[in-house]
């Protein structure tokens, strides 16, 4: 979990140079206060260059914890993280987060067809955020980000995908669900493309059920003509 950043600044993080010199650019550049944060001072620092990407996942006194992204935004996320200043990087969106690859595309409701050398039904899969889960299970599996832009999940690469199909590298293919008729919206949505159609203008319980008492012109409850007579 993070926020991804892109750098406008190069920082340096010191690895190999004399202290004092070193510190003391640092209090000239950014100020004394940049100085007494024990997260920049005392733990491993990360040197970036303009453009690079870092993958924001923690702030202390004018520091962020990162690590770099390879490949952009959603890009691989590779090294150890270490603490650069905040005025080294863009502005931090605080309503973004970090995504695979292809994660928005894959958002939703599947159908995976079985497979030729089995006879089972068909299954579902789910996929939320960067997790997903077979239909009825709880055990999750995450997608995981490769270089060249690539995801994977359990070790198989997604090939291609597009709508309404997913093709991975083991020959698998993810269908969308069909809609029902006169169904609105789209089976990828938070209901997974279960939707409830009731008769128009009816009661979800039936035609047979209606209501016994009726207001009349007064305002007040009266019984129906099909009421049994009170006692």
């Amino acid at each position: 979990r993070g926020v991804p950043v892109k750098i406008e600044q190069a920082f340096d993080a010191g690895n190999g140079s004399w202290a004092c010199w070193y510190w003391t650019r640092i209090c000239c550049r950014f100020g004394c206060t940049q100085c007494c944060c024990v997260a920049g001072c005392c733990s491993r620092r990360l040197s970036v260059q303009p453009g690079d990407w870092i993958l924001v996942t923690n702030r202390d006194g004018g520091w962020v914890k990162a690590q770099k992204l390879t490949g952009g935004a959603n890009g691989f996320v590779e090294g150890p993280a270490g603490w650069i200043p905040e005025e080294v990087m863009g502005e931090l969106p605080e309503d973004k987060r970090y995504e695979v690859p292809h994660q928005a595309a894959l958002q939703g409701t599947w159908e995976v067809d079985p497979s030729e050398s089995s006879s089972g039904p068909t299954r579902r899969v789910r996929v939320v955020g960067p997790v997903a889960r077979a239909a009825f299970s709880r055990l999750p599996f995450v997608l995981k980000p490769q270089r060249d832009n690539k995801v994977t999940l359990l070790g198989i690469e997604l090939t291609n995908i597009t709508e309404t199909e997913a093709t991975w590298a083991n020959g698998e293919v993810w269908r969308r669900p069909p809609m029902l008729p006169n169904a609105k919206g789209s089976p990828s949505g938070s209901c997974g493309g279960i939707v409830s159609i009731l008769p128009e203008g009816g009661s979800p319980y039936g035609s047979s059920l209606r209501l016994r008492r009726q207001p009349n012109e007064n305002g007040h409850i009266s019984h129906s003509d099909d009421d049994d007579d009170s006692d």
